[in-house]
């Protein structure tokens, strides 16, 4: 086990673009110039003075022209806690390869202690905690990942290549400056970012500190956001429903889903383990909301009941036992004045987390949209019985639609390395 301090890790691995020399500064400014006038690129390119591209970024991406920030791309190797991934893959704009707890096992030197407890008195009890959770999903994991990755704390290293648009990047450290509920490896990270930002695009960094906030929302596990509707799955919108089923008969699925987008809207709120909702998030163009672990945490402290936290088929008692310690243990940690971003770490991935999610033709319909994939017999459990639920509400309000909503097999082939079988049902 290690300290959180001894794990951070963020490497730069590239970034673009970059042509004969020049870099992101320079091409943007050409490019840039180039949408108001006639020009040659490598002319201009080769042509250009310090002077011009100060002006450039200090008239125009100071403005805010979102084209000029999301031009510029970075890629990051990251190492951390479960947090990283929880807050930075949340961005929709970016794209990642991250551990997977589905299929790599975690050990005793995967978990990590958060700084305000290594070294104090604390430290024994957490390690003491995580290593009866440990022993529980052990225990858990003859029976498979999905059932037994649910009792981990979130504080078991991870790690993944990430790949961000400036603007991206620039969000983050916004809201990591502004934002004193974020874990202390994740605002580490971020200045690491800015440091990156400031050296690689020197002029473009200047402008965007003074520009107006151009970042696009995105589902903040640390944020600030309350949801405060209940449980519910709502068809908002429903216009030419006729013509989206005639369409896969006439043209196919493509176009049915393209034409789908702006005939259905259905509107989900929901509550499902952290665990579960790190997957959903994964669907970037879907819209969504989160609240933040912190209000999830004091809803089961207020009410310690098993509704609050979600516990797999074949768990037993063990499993409830050490997720009710891991949460005691959380809150003897803020009682005690343990600042919570440091407490979270105890905090399991069964914890129940609630959510929004706006789910268009798109993701309804096509094969590779939310529940295309999510009723795949591959999925997590957890999120497969959630698309399920969308699917029976759907076809409760349009029954004509039932026939063309599942898995991504409903195409008639399977992309699986091993298939189910199921998708003989759609060949039938």
């Amino acid at each position: 086990m290690k300290a959180v301090r001894e794990i951070v890790r963020a490497e730069p691995i590239d970034y673009a673009p970059v042509f004969e020399g020049f870099g992101p500064d320079e091409i943007v400014t050409v490019s840039g110039i180039l949408t108001a006038k006639r020009g040659g690129f490598k002319e201009m390119l080769n042509s250009l003075d310090r002077d011009l591209v100060k002006k450039f970024h200090r008239e125009a991406t100071r403005r805010g022209h979102a084209s000029l920030l999301t031009t510029p791309t970075f890629y990051f190797w990251v190492e951390g806690s479960r947090l990283i991934d929880l807050f930075f893959t949340a961005f929709p704009f970016g794209s990642y390869l991250m551990f997977s707890s589905r299929r790599i096992e975690v050990t005793e030197e995967n978990i990590i202690v958060p700084d305000a407890v290594a070294g104090t008195p604390y430290e024994k009890d957490y390690i003491r905690v995580c290593e009866k959770l440990l022993k529980v999903y052990k225990d858990l994991l003859k029976i498979g990942h999905d059932q037994a990755r649910n009792i981990l704390p979130l504080g078991f290293s991870s790690y993944g290549l990430f790949s961000f648009p400036m603007q991206t990047i620039l969000t983050a450290i916004k809201e990591c400056e502004l934002n004193h509920e974020i874990p202390e490896e994740i605002q580490l990270i971020s200045i690491f970012f800015k440091e990156i930002l400031k050296e690689k695009t020197p002029f473009i960094f200047d402008a965007s500190e003074k520009a107006h906030f151009t970042g696009y929302p995105f589902p903040n596990i640390f944020g600030r956001h309350e949801i405060m509707e209940s449980p519910s799955i709502d068809v908002v919108h429903a216009g030419d429903i006729r013509r989206v089923i005639e369409l896969v008969s006439e043209r196919g699925w493509k176009e049915a889903a393209e034409h789908a987008q702006t005939e259905i809207l259905v509107k989900c709120v929901s509550t499902l383990s952290i665990a579960a909702w790190n997957e959903i998030k994964r669907h970037r163009t879907a819209r969504q909301l989160v609240e933040p672990i912190y209000a999830a945490a004091e809803r089961y402290l207020r009410d310690p009941r098993e509704e609050h936290f979600h516990i797999p088929p074949d768990a037993g008692k063990n499993y409830i036992e050490a997720f009710h310690e891991a949460m005691a243990f959380y809150e003897r940690l803020v009682d005690e004045g343990v600042d919570r971003k440091h407490a979270i770490y105890i905090v399991p991935h069964a914890l129940k987390i609630k959510f929004k999610l706006l789910l268009d033709g798109y993701h309804l319909l096509n094969p590779f949209g939310f529940l295309g994939v999510r009723c795949c017999t591959t999925t997590h459990y957890e999120v497969r019985n959630f698309a399920e639920e969308i699917i029976r509400a759907l076809s409760d309000s349009f029954p004509e639609l039932e026939p063309l909503l599942g898995p991504k097999c409903k195409t008639g082939m399977c992309p699986e390395r091993n298939p189910c079988g199921k998708v003989n049902l759609y060949r039938k």
